[in-house]
């Protein structure tokens, strides 16, 4: 299988303006360099404590953020040199699924509607091949066709999450950002949504970009994982080979802190000092540095290179120079 997305140095500043004038007096660094690629059918998992910049990454990957900067090639075409009119009708190949499906679902519309909505847009079905498609998409994700004519407000957490999916998958998207699709939803139900994807993964050949803060799930469901810190990749590399040789103290600090399901068996804990830099000011050197048990000299100066220290492992810390 080949590449299917690619990106290159993306960025996201936010404006903070302050004034009489509202001049721009600096900017929130969301996201902050990042690269990586990914390949089709491939789940690629990007995790990190909450403000890293995850969700940011996949709403600028799809421009429902406009990036400050970078290049993101999708299928070799770049997706922020389209116009909006271009950029429309290529929105029916990269979809994604919210995390709180109650607040991406239009409470005044039944579910019909709400699927029936982006065919409409970006097809040329006629109504009765647009009912066909609802009850189909109903099916798909484990829900029966008649319940397409209730309100988001008549599901539970984990049938509005399947909602969001048969949404996504409604027009035969090849990538979909999946942002935190379980995080609000029961354990029980998470591992019923996490199979559901992945058996759509592999009907449709679809490819995802899961996002979540949760270790456990990301460990599950991907084939590669980023580990984000302040809007940058500090670590990469393929699932297990991640979970078994973390490199990056801040991803040693992060799987510690996974709960083991047996009481008897006890696992050391790092726990991190100091807080979150703020990320319109972030620390000079690596910005890990002020937590970091292992900082040297030079962390507080230059900024480490993400570079490949085993066969597909990538990190960026100076530990490996």
């Amino acid at each position: 299988m080949g590449t299917l997305l690619e990106v290159n140095h993306l960025k996201k500043y936010f404006p903070i303006k302050k004034g009489l004038l509202r001049r721009q007096a600096g900017a929130v660094k969301a996201v902050d360099d990042v690269s990586f690629s990914v390949g089709e059918c491939e789940t690629f998992g990007v995790v990190g404590e909450s403000g890293c910049g995850k969700s940011t990454t996949g709403r600028s990957i799809l421009r429902l953020l406009e990036p400050t900067s970078g290049e993101v090639k999708f299928d070799g075409v770049d997706v922020c040199k389209l116009s909006p009119e271009e950029m429309r009708k290529f929105r029916k190949h990269m979809q994604i699924v919210f995390q709180d499906p109650m607040s991406s679902l239009d409470p005044r519309w039944t579910v019909d509607k709400i699927l029936a909505e982006p065919l409409k847009l970006h097809t040329d079905m006629t109504a009765a091949q647009v009912d066909d498609r609802v009850k189909e998409l109903m099916e798909e994700v484990g829900l029966p066709s008649y319940h397409a004519y209730k309100y988001p407000h008549e599901f539970s957490g984990g049938q509005r999450q399947r909602i969001g999916i048969a949404k996504a998958l409604s027009l035969n998207p090849r990538f979909i950002v999946c942002d935190e699709p379980v995080s609000a939803l029961d354990v029980s139900i998470q591992s019923q949504v996490l199979n559901l994807m992945k058996d759509l993964q592999e009907k449709y050949k679809l490819t995802y970009l899961f996002i979540s803060h949760d270790l456990s799930v990301v460990k599950y469901i991907s084939d590669r994982i980023a580990v984000m810190y302040l809007g940058r990749i500090v670590e990469l590399a393929k699932a297990d080979e991640l979970f078994a040789h973390m490199l990056h103290p801040y991803t040693q600090a992060l799987i510690s802190a996974i709960p083991l399901p047996d009481p008897h068996i006890k696992r050391d804990r790092i726990v991190l000092s100091g807080d979150v830099p703020n990320p319109s000011a972030p620390p000079s050197g690596c910005t890990f540095h002020e937590r970091c048990a292992h900082c040297k000299q030079i962390c507080k100066e230059a900024r480490p290179e993400f570079k490949e220290v085993f066969p597909g492992h990538y990190v960026a810390c100076h530990l490996y120079d």
